[in-house]
């Protein structure tokens, strides 16, 4: 289903002008978008649109939020006038396992997507200078939060211990696909996870830092039924994975979601916590420091000393500790 008619015919009687002509261009840009990245337009995912205009096209946080209100107006517009129902009901009648249920999952999905609004996160610091190494017991804790018994603390659990077992930048792990994880090179062990060439990527290759690292983002791939593509994705209602990746700001939300004690204190864990403690443990097993930039994908070596000031952490043989998970190995059952 092509997303083109979500323009409308231009200039529209009551929208003539500027104000119309704005209009217009939005959704332009909007279904050029849907069309470069092969995403459905019955899948609206406003928190990936968002990123996209705020990081790529350099719009401001209130023209960014200007566009959105746009494209949600539309289509409350398209579903209000029954336009979008009887694209839908056209569409599902031509497929073999059409049905109606279909039909009112894809319109529940639509009217839920446009009326979301986004979840503030909690207040964190930001500064580099404040990033913590995680003890093996802080990050043993934070990769027990989410729990193995439901398909997106399973989700979760990979998430995190990829993060904490590679280092890798939020957006790197936003657009890894599976064929990405089993990288290949000749001055590493294999499998390294190889970082593709993306906006917000540095390619290059990264070792794991522990075997079971990639064992526990198989077993999610293995329950979600993933075998290419994004390898973390979001769910439809029921917890059926979508076929799209996570959001950054998705991403953001699934750290803001497991905080752990830290002096008494319920902190939540950020991105570069992950990176400074990955780069932390790999120098600690003996890793130079040239090979923990170019595994980290920095250019500045004072940024890999800032990551690797302070107290000294456990070696490799608490590794297990951290990534060991009870019952990883056992079948997955919502039961």
């Amino acid at each position: 289903m092509q997303p083109d008619f979500l323009i409308p015919i231009f200039p529209l009687p009551d929208q003539k002008g500027r104000a119309g002509q704005e209009r217009h261009y939005r959704l332009r840009r909007y279904v050029a978008w849907l069309h470069e990245t092969r995403r459905f337009w019955t899948e609206p995912d406003f928190d990936a649109y968002h990123d996209y205009l705020i990081r790529e096209r350099r719009l401001s946080e209130a023209s960014a939020k200007a566009h959105l209100a746009t494209i949600r107006a539309r289509y409350r517009e398209l579903l209000q006038s029954g336009v979008i129902r009887q694209v839908l009901a056209e569409y599902i009648a031509a497929r073999r396992d059409g049905t109606y249920e279909a039909l009112e999952e894809s319109l529940d999905f639509l009217i839920e997507a446009i009326s979301a609004q986004p979840q503030r996160l909690p207040s964190v610091k930001s500064d580099e200078t404040e990033a913590k190494v995680l003890s093996v017991a802080q990050a043993a804790m934070l990769l027990r939060r989410p729990g193995l018994d439901t398909l997106t603390g399973l989700r979760d659990t990979a998430i995190l211990a990829l993060m904490l077992g590679t280092g890798l930048r939020e957006q790197e792990v936003i657009e890894l696909e599976v064929h990405n994880l089993y990288g290949w090179s000749s001055e590493e062990q294999p499998p390294v996870v190889y970082i593709p060439n993306a906006p917000g990527c540095v390619e290059r290759r990264v070792p794991y830092l522990h075997y079971m690292v990639i064992e526990i983002v198989e077993k999610w791939l293995g329950v979600a039924e993933i075998l290419f593509g994004p390898v973390f994705r979001g769910f439809y209602r029921g917890e059926k994975v979508r076929p799209t990746p996570l959001s950054r700001r998705a991403l953001q939300q699934v750290l803001a979601s497991y905080p752990i004690e830290v002096d008494g204190e319920q902190v939540v864990v950020r991105p570069l916590d992950l990176r400074r403690t990955y780069a932390r443990l790999l120098y600690d097993q003996g890793h130079d420091f040239f090979s923990i930039q170019r595994y980290l994908g920095v250019k500045q070596a004072n940024t890999v000393a800032a990551y690797l000031a302070g107290e000294r952490q456990p070696t490799w043989r608490g590794l297990a500790d951290i990534f060991d998970l009870p019952g990883l190995r056992e079948p997955f059952s919502v039961w």
